[in-house]
Protein backbone atom coordinates (compact mmCIF):
# COMPACT_ATOMS: atom_id res chain seq x y z
CA UNK A 1 0.00 0.00 0.00
CA UNK A 2 2.66 2.11 0.53
CA UNK A 3 4.49 2.04 -2.45
CA UNK A 4 1.19 2.59 -4.42
CA UNK A 5 0.71 5.65 -2.32
CA UNK A 6 3.77 6.84 -3.78
CA UNK A 7 2.82 5.81 -7.22
CA UNK A 8 -0.46 8.03 -6.64
CA UNK A 9 1.22 10.92 -5.44
CA UNK A 10 3.28 10.84 -8.36
CA UNK A 11 0.55 10.67 -11.10
CA UNK A 12 -0.98 13.38 -9.07
CA UNK A 13 1.23 15.35 -9.70
CA UNK A 14 0.92 15.25 -13.40
CA UNK A 15 -2.56 16.17 -12.64
CA UNK A 16 -1.81 18.67 -10.79
CA UNK A 17 0.66 20.08 -13.43
CA UNK A 18 -2.62 19.95 -16.05
CA UNK A 19 -4.69 21.68 -13.56
CA UNK A 20 -1.97 24.64 -13.02
CA UNK A 21 -1.22 24.97 -16.38
CA UNK A 22 -5.10 25.38 -17.59
CA UNK A 23 -5.21 27.67 -14.38
CA UNK A 24 -2.70 29.62 -15.96
CA UNK A 25 -4.15 29.66 -19.77
CA UNK A 26 -7.36 30.60 -18.94
CA UNK A 27 -6.29 33.48 -16.38
CA UNK A 28 -4.31 34.59 -19.45
CA UNK A 29 -7.11 34.61 -21.37
CA UNK A 30 -9.88 36.09 -19.15
CA UNK A 31 -6.93 39.09 -18.14
CA UNK A 32 -6.03 40.05 -22.01
CA UNK A 33 -10.34 39.30 -22.91
CA UNK A 34 -11.14 41.93 -19.68
CA UNK A 35 -8.08 44.23 -20.79
CA UNK A 36 -7.05 43.88 -17.33
CA UNK A 37 -3.37 42.81 -18.04
CA UNK A 38 -1.26 45.32 -16.08
CA UNK A 39 2.64 45.06 -14.68
CA UNK A 40 1.00 44.21 -10.98
CA UNK A 41 -0.52 41.49 -12.53
CA UNK A 42 1.73 40.55 -15.01
CA UNK A 43 4.21 40.28 -12.08
CA UNK A 44 2.22 38.33 -9.59
CA UNK A 45 1.53 35.95 -12.79
CA UNK A 46 5.28 35.53 -13.64
CA UNK A 47 5.84 35.09 -9.72
CA UNK A 48 2.91 32.14 -9.16
CA UNK A 49 4.35 30.60 -12.44
CA UNK A 50 8.02 30.57 -10.99
CA UNK A 51 6.39 29.26 -7.46
CA UNK A 52 4.75 26.32 -9.72
CA UNK A 53 7.34 24.94 -11.41
CA UNK A 54 9.46 24.42 -8.60
CA UNK A 55 6.97 23.28 -6.32
CA UNK A 56 6.24 20.51 -8.74
CA UNK A 57 9.52 20.05 -9.64
CA UNK A 58 10.04 19.24 -5.72
CA UNK A 59 6.93 16.79 -5.82
CA UNK A 60 8.03 15.16 -9.33
CA UNK A 61 11.40 14.43 -7.40
CA UNK A 62 10.24 13.32 -3.73
CA UNK A 63 7.54 10.94 -5.46
CA UNK A 64 9.78 8.61 -7.19
CA UNK A 65 11.81 5.90 -6.36
CA UNK A 66 10.52 3.06 -3.76
CA UNK A 67 11.07 4.72 -0.93
CA UNK A 68 8.06 5.69 1.32
CA UNK A 69 7.61 9.60 2.38
CA UNK A 70 4.61 9.40 4.48
CA UNK A 71 4.47 12.91 4.77
CA UNK A 72 4.65 14.44 1.17
CA UNK A 73 0.78 13.71 0.75
CA UNK A 74 0.13 16.28 3.50
CA UNK A 75 2.75 18.81 2.32
CA UNK A 76 1.40 18.79 -1.09
CA UNK A 77 -2.29 19.23 0.13
CA UNK A 78 -1.29 22.09 2.14
CA UNK A 79 0.97 24.15 -0.94
CA UNK A 80 -2.32 23.16 -3.10
CA UNK A 81 -4.71 25.27 -0.83
CA UNK A 82 -1.64 27.82 -0.66
CA UNK A 83 -1.76 27.99 -4.37
CA UNK A 84 -5.61 28.20 -4.63
CA UNK A 85 -5.40 31.04 -1.77
CA UNK A 86 -2.74 32.88 -4.28
CA UNK A 87 -5.25 32.52 -7.00
CA UNK A 88 -7.89 34.12 -4.81
CA UNK A 89 -5.71 36.93 -3.96
CA UNK A 90 -4.63 37.86 -7.61
CA UNK A 91 -8.51 38.23 -7.91
CA UNK A 92 -8.60 40.71 -5.51
CA UNK A 93 -6.11 43.11 -7.14
CA UNK A 94 -8.01 45.98 -8.31
CA UNK A 95 -8.39 46.13 -11.47
CA UNK A 96 -10.15 42.39 -11.08
CA UNK A 97 -12.58 43.56 -8.30
CA UNK A 98 -13.90 46.18 -10.71
CA UNK A 99 -15.17 43.89 -13.31
CA UNK A 100 -15.31 40.01 -11.68
CA UNK A 101 -17.90 40.06 -8.83
CA UNK A 102 -16.08 39.27 -5.29
CA UNK A 103 -19.13 36.54 -5.51
CA UNK A 104 -17.78 34.78 -8.22
CA UNK A 105 -14.26 34.83 -7.35
CA UNK A 106 -15.42 32.81 -4.12
CA UNK A 107 -17.51 30.68 -5.76
CA UNK A 108 -14.43 29.65 -7.81
CA UNK A 109 -12.56 29.23 -4.80
CA UNK A 110 -15.05 27.04 -3.63
CA UNK A 111 -15.07 24.50 -6.84
CA UNK A 112 -10.93 24.17 -6.75
CA UNK A 113 -11.10 23.18 -3.15
CA UNK A 114 -13.50 20.78 -3.92
CA UNK A 115 -11.14 19.32 -6.91
CA UNK A 116 -8.37 19.56 -4.83
CA UNK A 117 -10.49 17.21 -1.90
CA UNK A 118 -11.65 14.94 -4.61
CA UNK A 119 -7.92 13.98 -6.02
CA UNK A 120 -7.52 12.87 -2.58
CA UNK A 121 -9.68 10.12 -3.20
CA UNK A 122 -7.31 8.15 -5.27
CA UNK A 123 -4.39 8.48 -2.24
CA UNK A 124 -5.69 5.18 -0.06
CA UNK A 125 -5.24 7.80 2.63
CA UNK A 126 -8.19 8.01 4.98
CA UNK A 127 -5.99 10.72 7.13
CA UNK A 128 -4.96 12.53 4.31
CA UNK A 129 -8.56 13.07 2.75
CA UNK A 130 -9.84 14.17 6.59
CA UNK A 131 -6.88 16.45 6.66
CA UNK A 132 -7.23 17.96 2.95
CA UNK A 133 -11.24 18.20 4.07
CA UNK A 134 -10.74 20.22 7.07
CA UNK A 135 -7.72 22.43 5.09
CA UNK A 136 -10.22 23.17 2.35
CA UNK A 137 -13.34 23.54 4.58
CA UNK A 138 -10.97 26.24 6.87
CA UNK A 139 -10.15 28.31 3.53
CA UNK A 140 -13.13 28.23 1.83
CA UNK A 141 -15.00 29.01 5.18
CA UNK A 142 -12.62 32.15 5.76
CA UNK A 143 -13.08 33.21 2.17
CA UNK A 144 -16.94 33.31 2.10
CA UNK A 145 -17.37 34.50 5.82
CA UNK A 146 -14.71 37.22 4.98
CA UNK A 147 -15.60 38.66 1.83
CA UNK A 148 -18.63 36.87 0.53
CA UNK A 149 -21.58 38.90 1.46
CA UNK A 150 -24.29 36.51 0.43
CA UNK A 151 -25.15 34.44 4.25
CA UNK A 152 -26.46 31.73 1.71
CA UNK A 153 -23.00 31.38 0.06
CA UNK A 154 -21.40 31.60 3.85
CA UNK A 155 -23.12 28.48 5.03
CA UNK A 156 -23.48 26.54 2.02
CA UNK A 157 -20.33 26.90 0.29
CA UNK A 158 -18.36 25.64 3.54
CA UNK A 159 -21.06 22.81 4.34
CA UNK A 160 -20.74 21.87 0.82
CA UNK A 161 -16.92 21.39 1.20
CA UNK A 162 -17.01 19.49 4.01
CA UNK A 163 -20.10 17.52 2.16
CA UNK A 164 -17.87 16.68 -0.48
CA UNK A 165 -14.91 15.83 1.62
CA UNK A 166 -17.13 12.66 3.93
CA UNK A 167 -18.12 11.56 -0.04
CA UNK A 168 -14.24 11.51 -0.72
CA UNK A 169 -13.82 9.57 2.29
CA UNK A 170 -16.70 6.96 1.24
CA UNK A 171 -14.38 6.61 -1.71
CA UNK A 172 -11.23 6.95 -0.71
CA UNK A 173 -12.18 3.84 1.92
CA UNK A 174 -13.72 1.82 -0.45
CA UNK A 175 -11.00 1.70 -2.87
CA UNK A 176 -8.40 0.96 0.17
CA UNK A 177 -10.18 -2.17 0.75
CA UNK A 178 -10.76 -3.44 -3.19
CA UNK A 179 -6.87 -2.69 -3.09
CA UNK A 180 -5.83 -4.63 -0.06
CA UNK A 181 -8.02 -7.19 -0.88
CA UNK A 182 -6.23 -7.53 -4.73
CA UNK A 183 -2.98 -7.43 -2.84
CA UNK A 184 -4.12 -10.31 -0.77
CA UNK A 185 -5.37 -12.35 -3.81
CA UNK A 186 -1.54 -11.80 -5.20
CA UNK A 187 0.37 -12.70 -2.05
CA UNK A 188 -1.69 -16.11 -1.35
CA UNK A 189 -1.52 -16.80 -5.35
CA UNK A 190 2.32 -16.48 -4.70
CA UNK A 191 2.63 -19.64 -2.18
CA UNK A 192 -0.93 -21.52 -2.22
CA UNK A 193 -3.17 -23.06 -4.64
CA UNK A 194 -6.03 -21.72 -6.26
CA UNK A 195 -8.53 -23.88 -4.31
CA UNK A 196 -7.15 -23.04 -1.28
CA UNK A 197 -7.26 -19.13 -1.74
CA UNK A 198 -10.29 -19.80 -2.76
CA UNK A 199 -11.55 -21.34 0.67
CA UNK A 200 -9.62 -18.72 1.93
CA UNK A 201 -11.48 -16.35 0.10
CA UNK A 202 -14.84 -17.16 1.06
CA UNK A 203 -14.07 -17.60 4.41
CA UNK A 204 -13.19 -15.21 6.97
CA UNK A 205 -9.98 -16.72 7.70
CA UNK A 206 -7.36 -14.06 7.62
CA UNK A 207 -3.47 -15.13 6.31
CA UNK A 208 -0.75 -12.86 7.28
CA UNK A 209 2.82 -12.71 7.47
CA UNK A 210 4.77 -14.18 11.65
CA UNK A 211 4.02 -17.40 13.32
CA UNK A 212 4.92 -18.47 16.97
CA UNK A 213 7.09 -20.38 18.33
CA UNK A 214 6.41 -23.46 20.29
CA UNK A 215 7.66 -27.46 20.92
CA UNK A 216 7.25 -30.03 18.82
CA UNK A 217 8.06 -33.28 17.98
CA UNK A 218 8.54 -34.66 13.97
CA UNK A 219 8.50 -38.48 12.75
CA UNK A 220 10.43 -38.90 9.31
CA UNK A 221 9.47 -41.89 8.00
CA UNK A 222 10.46 -44.45 4.97
CA UNK A 223 10.30 -47.89 3.38
CA UNK A 224 13.51 -49.43 3.73
CA UNK A 225 14.29 -51.03 -0.29
CA UNK A 226 11.07 -49.22 -1.09
CA UNK A 227 11.60 -48.32 -4.89
CA UNK A 228 12.59 -52.18 -5.31
CA UNK A 229 9.46 -53.27 -3.98
CA UNK A 230 7.58 -50.77 -6.10
CA UNK A 231 9.03 -52.46 -9.17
Amino acid sequence: LNERQMEVEHQINFVRMALIGVAVVLDAVTAIREQLVTTEYVLFDVAVVLVSAAYLSFVHLFSRGDRYRGWLKYVTITLDFGLVVAYFSEMLLPNFVAKVSIETTVSLTALLSVIIVMLSAVRLSRAAVVYGSLVATLVVAVVSIGYSHNPISRIWLPASVLIAGGITYWISANTRHVVRDLLRRERLHRFLPKELVKIVEDSDMEVTLGGRATRVTVLFSDIRNFMSVSE
